[in-house]
């Protein structure tokens, strides 16, 4: 039987829905629609509250029905005719349970449930906003912890069996930037590898960052590493995932409507490089999947282990622990997706774009002088953004707020403002050319972005 969760509730001025509803009732969405449906396609509301729920506090109930998706893409059966917990799975006589949690924000605080627009990230503290996130994903694990304790301990389908808490973070805006630190500092008290760069990309490690705290107040602190704490061994894992949105279904519908232009800026996972690989992608050429972005991270004293195995074979990155050298061990394939940035520009609105003289522009690459000028526009988080023509390319520079760090793409062709270089990105038949690694300036950036094209004319000529 399917559920109804969007049949009847076609309006998106309801003030008793939820923002992140309403805005998938808009005829952009539709698409995504279509994928959400598919995911809760077989779902059984058990206490007849889950599609209110939906609509009305949207996160929990969205968690559920992809969570339900995902299980079922890794051939798990779920059988409803328990009433808890969230998840009683089964496949191939393997029986497992999984329970759904999400991070919310703190009384007080402002959540990425809150507003659909995110806030400018200019003066964002990414340390307190990684604190925080931390905290909220350890608040969640301590309250789902309690509650098997207390109920679900003593059900006689949950003994013995592999308990797994899915774990997705909306407790705040832009929390999809904190990628899996937040929940390694949470589980594993681990931080980052200390290494030297030594002129490669690959660089020499030197050791490992820990992290045993994070600062609640100026007053109090809160330990990390759960997952070391021997009382917690009924926890088998933590299947988490920062790409599980709502824009995770427009990506996998592939479809916009007429007059928007859509791209996608990604990091994925490179073996043995210390940075990620950066894409920007059209919408029409992206592809991902609903298991993009998700990982498993085990818990190396579970009483009753999970079989990490399905979950590598699926593509999960999957992380267990060296209990001697005190260190995770992640298993993550070529390719995972770390974080995506939707950029949406509508053609004649939406996007703020102050012309640049594209005489200036012929007049500097004329002469030689190929300066960076400023344009003011507005594409997803990125800030300060420069523009430049060198040897007939165009040139695009701006700065993530997050690291304050500089990126740059090129495109073959002279292009007065932004809103004209990304439709010309659009296009397959033009070249593009992306920053490799993020710079400290935007004087380094403009200096790669000039070199690439050079390479690239002479291997072109």
């Amino acid at each position: 039987m399917s559920l109804n969760i969007f049949q009847g509730h076609e309006s998106d001025q309801d003030d008793k829905h939820h923002p992140h509803y309403r805005r998938l009732l808009q005829p952009d969405m539709e698409g995504a629609r279509r994928i959400i449906e598919a995911w809760a396609n077989g779902f059984v509301d058990r206490d007849n509250k889950i599609v209110t729920e939906f609509r009305t506090t949207f996160w929990s109930s969205f968690w559920e029905f992809y969570l339900f998706a995902l299980f079922k893409n890794l051939g798990f059966k779920v059988d409803f005719s328990y009433d808890r917990p969230d998840f009683v799975l089964n496949q191939d006589g393997n029986r497992m349970i999984a329970e759904a949690v999400v991070s919310y924000e703190a009384v007080g605080q402002q959540s990425t449930s809150l507003k659909i627009k995110i806030p400018q990230p200019r003066d964002l503290d990414i340390e307190k906003f990684l604190h925080y996130s931390t905290i909220r994903i350890l608040n969640s694990l301590s309250s789902k912890a309690k509650k098997y304790k207390d109920d679900y301990e003593s059900l006689e389908h949950v003994k013995n069996k592999p308990f797994i808490l899915c774990i997705a973070p909306y407790e705040q805006p832009l929390t999809h930037i904190q990628n899996d630190r937040p929940i390694r500092w949470a589980l594993y008290s681990y931080d980052i590898p200390i290494a030297v760069d030594e002129g490669t990309s690959k660089g020499l490690l030197l050791g490992h960052q820990l992290k045993t705290s994070v600062p609640k107040n100026n007053a109090t602190s809160i330990d990390t590493g759960f997952f070391l704490k021997k009382e917690n061994s009924f926890i088998s894992a933590v299947l988490f995932s920062t790409t599980a949105t709502p824009t995770k279904a427009k990506c996998m519908a592939g479809s916009t409507i007429e007059g928007q232009f859509i791209h996608l800026l990604t990091q994925r996972y490179q073996p043995g490089q210390l940075v990620p690989k950066i894409e920007l992608t059209p919408l029409e050429n992206y592809s991902e999947t609903l298991l993009d972005g998700a990982h498993l991270f085990i818990n190396p004293y579970a009483t009753n282990p999970v079989n990490p195995q399905p979950f590598i074979d699926a593509g999960f990155s999957v992380c267990t622990y060296d209990i001697r050298a005190q260190v995770p061990i992640p298993t993550t394939p070529s390719g995972f997706l770390f974080q995506r940035h939707l950029i949406v520009m509508n053609a004649g609105c939406e996007v703020e774009s102050k012309k640049v003289s594209l005489e200036d522009h012929q007049f500097a690459n004329k002469v030689g002088l190929d300066c960076l000028r400023p344009v003011q526009a507005k594409m997803g988080h990125w800030v300060d953004h420069h523009m430049s023509v060198y040897k007939g390319w165009t040139i695009l520079i701006n700065r993530c707020p997050f690291d304050n760090d500089w990126g740059w793409i090129a495109v073959k062709g002279q292009y007065e403002d932004v809103r004209a270089f990304v439709n010309a990105n659009s296009d397959d038949s033009i070249p593009t050319l992306i920053v490799g690694e993020f710079l400290s300036t935007k004087e380094y950036a403009f200096d790669e972005a000039k070199e690439k094209i050079k390479n690239y004319c002479a291997k072109n000529t």
